[in-house]
């Protein structure tokens, strides 16, 4: 069935890391700081080193999207990029899907960051009441994208991350961290399929927060199909995470079947900026409209 399954409890003789490998900025603040009517690109050749074991890195691929003209304009997947190859540590595969005009990352990036256009086939134009969530249903769709290149025909681990996310720290000691704790890149063959995120701690109106997903290339697949099937069947919700809500419902009416929702704390492993702690912190004491 589909289930939601809670934190892992922590390994305390755990050896001791800094496993903050995430930053998220508020999306408001970050296109605020950053949109430009002239992007500038930020190539990240020289930033090509991997930390970690090179033949599990060849089997691991980071993916982002992005849609719409304000982050076309502005320079978020540039500086989430960089970040994964500088603090990030990882040389590894960077997919990028995106709406915007193929020159648009002309020569932004180095050789292994591959940028395909999305398909209008998968845009559901006028369909949500929300027009975000025809982008955010990319998302589901991740594992399409990378079967049509074969440059990732290896990949059997997909990490997505929001393009207002930077990395802080080596990529490979979040993997660890993760795998360690949840288990994401040791999903049984013979089990549900799973998918993986942090809890929300913006709100608790929401199972998991879907800025951070991990996915595995032969196990998440019924998973990102229901995930899917729930947004088209619900065109009015102005969240993706009501989706993974319903999901979470029918598992437990038995409805559906066949998928695990992992929801991971994001204590060690996902940081905030001020400007986003303060938001949680007025959300938490009431304040918040």
């Amino acid at each position: 069935m589909v289930s939601f399954q809670a934190p892992a409890k922590r390994d305390k003789t755990r050896r001791n890391k800094n496993l903050i490998g995430l930053v998220l900025f508020c999306v408001v603040y970050a296109l605020v700081s950053v949109v430009s009517d002239t992007p500038q690109n930020i190539t990240t050749s020289r930033f090509l080193r991997s930390e970690g074991n090179d033949a599990e890195n060849s089997k691991r691929a980071i993916a982002m999207i992005s849609f719409g003209e304000s982050a076309a304009k502005s320079t978020l997947v540039e500086r989430a990029v960089l970040s994964i190859r500088r603090r990030g540590k990882f040389d590894g595969q960077v997919v990028l899907i995106t709406d915007a005009p193929e020159e648009r990352y002309d020569g932004a990036f180095d050789e292994n960051v591959i940028v395909m256009q999305s398909k209008d086939e998968d845009m559901m134009f006028g369909y949500f009441q929300n027009e975000a969530i025809k982008y955010k249903r990319f998302k589901t769709l991740i594992p399409k994208y990378f079967d049509s290149n074969s440059k990732l025909e290896d990949i059997q681990h997909i990490y997505y991350m929001d393009i207002d996310m930077m990395m802080a720290a080596p990529f490979e000691h979040l993997v660890e961290g993760l795998d360690e704790e949840h288990g994401t890149e040791s999903v049984p063959a013979d089990g549900d399929d799973m998918i993986f995120m942090f809890k929300d701690p913006m709100s608790d109106l929401f199972v998991v927060n879907s800025g951070f997903i991990v996915m595995d290339r032969k196990k998440s697949s019924r998973c990102l199909d229901l995930w899917r099937e729930e947004m088209d069947a619900n065109p009015t919700f102005i969240k993706d995470q009501l989706s993974l809500n319903e999901m979470v419902t029918k598992a437990k009416s038995g409805e559906t079947s066949g998928c695990q929702i992992v929801a991971m704390q994001h204590h060690d492993f996902l940081d905030y900026t001020e400007n986003e702690k303060r938001m949680i912190k007025m959300m938490d004491s009431g304040d918040y409209p």
